[in-house]
């Protein structure tokens, strides 16, 4: 899901396979948390972000 009104560098992930996988690795504690996967592209890099609140993005 793209953010609206953004420049299609920062987007929410859905059925997250990353927060799956840190689910699997953590045995489980992480699976009684709501995680939210944030993806934002860079210039030369991807930074991908498991968080239970929503970012603060600032245009700088």
């Amino acid at each position: 899901m793209w953010l609206k009104g953004q420049n299609k560098d920062f987007f929410i992930i859905s059925n997250s396979k990353y927060i799956e996988w840190l689910n699997i690795e953590s045995c489980g504690i992480s699976g009684y948390l709501e995680l939210k996967h944030f993806c934002f592209l860079c210039a030369d890099s991807i930074l991908d972000v498991i968080s239970v609140e929503n970012p603060i993005i600032k245009i700088l």
